[in-house]
């Protein structure tokens, strides 16, 4: 076997691994839950000895790997998997979302929830509607890890983990390309993993990033199974469409449309059943897997009970779409289309838009500070693909139209990648929104492969300069968020070690951040809860949003 094709095989081997322990643990657990025992240990160690034996399966019997090629992989594999422990476990979680309803329903299914029978109460807050109706891929698999590490925060594991499993796997398919150097390979699939949704996410429990891995997973997966096909690959593409169909609502629709397309564009490159029937079955399990079994809820006790799978967003006159989006967009989003306030986000300034009147378009080659200072926040609104992505999307037009006209047959490839793309997007009305449509960062990379496959020294010129706007922009992205989070956390955690040292107790004002009085607990902190910040007789900032008054204090 070539050395290329082989280096392919191998980095699959560690990217697909990642992938087929998450779906173990959804299918596993959900299995767990129907017959009323909830998550356990057991079942997570399970599903890690399952993975394990998938691992040494794949290796050794279907890729044939020496067996020095395949302890380098597992150890790769096993390595990436403590480092993204660690971080994760470090980093604290400092997001609105996730010391809101994420974790709370993470503890609520560590500590003996079971979904499929019990209904959380009072339906009428918000929070409850959300854990009992949405998707609960995420949850589970951090609850398996909350409850063997003991530490809630390792539960983000996962959101590294995919993202080192779009870096494999994007790898594995490009080193298909022979006119792609290995250099190119690997920045082209650093681009797909480090994407501004995913990066400016993964230390929170936020999902977003999960949904943007998944989807450029499945569409990579996908377009690997028309170059080759083996059941290492058809096993991966069942695991990652289980997952993908339990991560979101937003995922879910943008991840069926992802399959639904795939059918007809398969039979045109193939035009051979035989061929394709292996690979739309792997579909069809896994559909079938995620949507009726491990998606039993929310999908088909939503329909069941509520009348529509995606309920509350649809079907439900209190928490539906509007209720999410009222407070969040800019007022004079109201009138527009969907078409208008997308190409409006893309070109405007990068910000948080709560309390913006009105949104007007910018340079897009200027960086305002105050886009660099937006991107602390892992819920980015306007211009969330990051301050330069305005720029990329025109670079992008015109390279495309150079494609059509110096390279025909990759400049049609990139317009149809292009096309459904954006149809993908416009299904949602709110596409403006940088963490609902994380795909559109697939497009200034497509151009970009198309540029580099022909082979053409002006057109690679034009890939150099756009890789070099992507890679300042992404560093725009991940660069405060990542700055700001270590410094936060690093003030957090020594407050909190001067607390627990004291032994004293503190009155403690957390809002609707139970999470963080959880953790209190957990550090040995006592304080007394109150209710509105004014009980406070002399507040410090402990967290964003959160605040503490040492005892005895005087204001």
């Amino acid at each position: 076997m070539p050395k290329r094709e082989t280096l392919s095989r191998i980095i699959f081997l560690i990217g697909g691994t990642y992938i087929i322990f998450y779906a173990a643990l959804l299918l596993i657990h959900t299995v767990a839950l129907f017959s009323r025992l909830g998550l356990t240990n057991a079942g997570t160690i399970l599903a890690a000895g399952l993975t394990l034996g998938f691992f040494v399966w794949a290796g050794r019997r279907v890729y044939h790997l020496s067996y020095s090629q395949f302890l380098i992989a597992l150890l790769v594999m096993l390595l990436l998997a403590v480092l993204s422990g660690i971080i994760a476990g470090y980093f604290l979680d400092l997001s609105w979302d996730g010391r809101d309803y994420q974790q709370k329903a993470i503890r609520e299914l560590a500590s003996g929830w079971n979904p499929i029978y019990i209904t959380i109460q009072p339906e009428e807050i918000y929070r409850s509607a959300w854990l009992n109706h949405y998707p609960k891929g995420p949850w589970l698999s951090a609850a398996s890890i909350y409850m063997l590490a003991k530490d809630i925060e390792y539960g983000k594991t996962f959101n590294q983990l995919l993202i080192w499993a779009v870096f494999f796997i994007g790898s594995a398919y490009f080193l298909t390309y022979p006119q792609l150097q290995p250099w190119k390979v690997f920045l082209i699939s650093f681009f797909l993993a480090a994407n501004p949704v995913s990066t400016s996410q993964f230390l929170s429990y936020y999902v977003d990033g999960q949904v943007s891995s998944m989807i450029i997973l499945l569409i990579i997966i996908l377009l690997l199974a028309l170059r080759r096909d083996d059941s290492v690959l058809r096993l991966t593409l069942v695991a990652a469409t289980i997952v993908a169909l339990n991560v979101k609502f937003t995922g879910t629709a943008y991840s069926l449309m992802v399959l639904f397309v795939f059918f007809p564009l398969s039979w045109y490159v193939k035009r051979s059943f035989s061929t394709l029937r292996s690979v739309w079955m792997a579909i069809v399990v896994g559909a079938l897997l995620g949507g009726l079994l491990v998606g039993y809820n929310p999908y088909v006790s939503n329909m069941l009970r509520n009348g529509h799978p995606f309920y509350p967003i649809f079907g439900s006159s209190q928490f539906n779409h509007e209720f999410v989006i009222r407070e969040q967009a800019p007022p004079d989003f109201r009138e527009m289309s969907r078409l208008e306030k997308l190409g409006l986000s893309v070109f405007s300034r990068s910000q948080i838009t709560i309390g913006t009147d009105n949104v007007h378009p910018k340079n897009p080659l200027s960086v305002q500070r105050s886009e660099i200072a937006a991107f602390v926040w892992p819920d980015v609104r306007l211009g969330g693909w990051g301050p330069l992505f305005g720029a990329l999307v025109l670079l992008s037009a015109i390279s495309i139209l150079i494609l059509a006209i110096a390279a025909r047959q990759a400049g049609l490839a990139v317009i149809g990648f292009t096309g459904a793309m954006l149809a993908i997007t416009l299904v949602n009305n709110e596409p403006w929104w940088a963490r609902y449509s994380p795909q559109l960062w697939l497009i200034p990379t497509a151009v970009l492969v198309g540029l580099w496959v022909t082979n053409k020294k002006g057109l690679e010129a034009a890939g150099f300069l756009i890789a070099a706007l992507m890679l300042v922009n992404m560093a725009l992205v991940a660069g405060p968020y990542l700055a700001i989070n270590y410094m936060e956390n690093r003030e957090v955690r020594s407050t909190m070690e001067k607390l627990a040292q004291s032994g004293e107790s503190i009155d403690l004002y957390y809002g609707s951040f139970e999470a963080v009085g959880m953790r209190l607990k957990e550090k040995g902190i006592a304080y007394r809860w109150a209710e509105h910040l004014e009980e406070l007789p002399c507040p410090v900032n402990l967290e964003p949003w959160v605040y503490y008054s040492p005892s005895g204090c005087t204001p």
